[in-house]
Protein backbone atom coordinates (compact mmCIF):
# COMPACT_ATOMS: atom_id res chain seq x y z
CA UNK A 1 0.00 0.00 0.00
CA UNK A 2 0.93 3.79 -0.76
CA UNK A 3 0.61 6.46 2.26
CA UNK A 4 -1.61 9.54 0.88
CA UNK A 5 -1.74 12.77 2.16
CA UNK A 6 -5.17 12.49 3.94
CA UNK A 7 -6.62 15.98 2.32
CA UNK A 8 -10.23 15.80 2.48
CA UNK A 9 -13.44 17.97 2.42
CA UNK A 10 -12.90 20.54 5.43
CA UNK A 11 -16.44 19.70 6.46
CA UNK A 12 -15.99 16.28 6.91
CA UNK A 13 -13.56 16.66 9.77
CA UNK A 14 -14.65 18.64 12.89
CA UNK A 15 -13.37 21.91 13.58
CA UNK A 16 -9.75 22.35 14.65
CA UNK A 17 -8.81 19.50 13.08
CA UNK A 18 -5.27 19.77 12.32
CA UNK A 19 -2.47 18.29 9.63
CA UNK A 20 -0.11 16.65 11.26
CA UNK A 21 3.37 14.22 10.30
CA UNK A 22 3.16 11.17 12.48
CA UNK A 23 6.62 9.31 12.84
CA UNK A 24 8.12 7.56 15.79
CA UNK A 25 10.51 9.10 18.45
CA UNK A 26 13.88 7.50 17.09
CA UNK A 27 12.52 8.39 13.31
CA UNK A 28 12.64 4.72 12.47
CA UNK A 29 9.46 4.64 10.30
CA UNK A 30 8.13 6.43 7.06
CA UNK A 31 6.54 9.76 8.02
CA UNK A 32 3.01 9.25 7.96
CA UNK A 33 1.10 12.29 6.97
CA UNK A 34 -2.59 12.65 8.62
CA UNK A 35 -5.11 14.65 10.17
CA UNK A 36 -5.40 15.16 13.77
CA UNK A 37 -9.08 15.68 15.28
CA UNK A 38 -9.67 17.82 18.19
CA UNK A 39 -10.80 14.06 19.96
CA UNK A 40 -7.84 12.69 18.98
CA UNK A 41 -8.62 10.81 16.04
CA UNK A 42 -6.05 9.96 13.73
CA UNK A 43 -6.80 10.23 9.96
CA UNK A 44 -4.79 8.61 7.42
CA UNK A 45 -5.07 8.15 3.60
CA UNK A 46 -4.18 4.45 2.17
CA UNK A 47 -4.07 3.81 -1.57
CA UNK A 48 -4.04 -0.18 -2.99
CA UNK A 49 -1.73 -1.29 -5.31
CA UNK A 50 -2.39 -2.88 -8.58
CA UNK A 51 -1.57 -6.37 -7.52
CA UNK A 52 -3.31 -6.01 -4.32
CA UNK A 53 -6.70 -4.56 -5.50
CA UNK A 54 -6.41 -8.02 -8.28
CA UNK A 55 -5.85 -9.80 -4.80
CA UNK A 56 -8.89 -8.41 -2.88
CA UNK A 57 -11.25 -9.00 -5.85
CA UNK A 58 -9.74 -12.58 -5.97
CA UNK A 59 -11.04 -13.03 -2.49
CA UNK A 60 -7.86 -12.20 -0.25
CA UNK A 61 -8.76 -10.66 3.24
CA UNK A 62 -7.41 -7.31 4.67
CA UNK A 63 -5.39 -7.80 7.94
CA UNK A 64 -5.14 -4.50 10.66
CA UNK A 65 -2.01 -5.14 12.86
CA UNK A 66 -1.92 -2.99 15.99
CA UNK A 67 1.04 -3.34 17.79
CA UNK A 68 0.90 -2.23 21.58
CA UNK A 69 -2.15 -2.55 24.14
CA UNK A 70 -4.34 -1.59 25.07
CA UNK A 71 -6.54 -1.77 21.91
CA UNK A 72 -7.95 1.56 20.69
CA UNK A 73 -11.09 1.48 18.54
CA UNK A 74 -10.17 1.61 14.85
CA UNK A 75 -12.20 2.56 11.52
CA UNK A 76 -11.53 0.92 8.43
CA UNK A 77 -13.20 2.70 5.20
CA UNK A 78 -13.65 2.36 1.92
CA UNK A 79 -13.64 5.86 0.09
CA UNK A 80 -13.94 9.06 2.09
CA UNK A 81 -16.56 9.30 5.45
CA UNK A 82 -18.06 11.96 7.53
CA UNK A 83 -15.62 12.29 10.70
CA UNK A 84 -17.36 15.54 12.32
CA UNK A 85 -18.61 12.79 14.76
CA UNK A 86 -15.20 11.30 16.04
Amino acid sequence: MEIVDPCVDPRLVPDGSLPRILNTPDHTCLDLPAIITPKRAVITRWRLTPDERARLLAGDDIYLTIWGLPIRPVHLAVGVCDWTQT
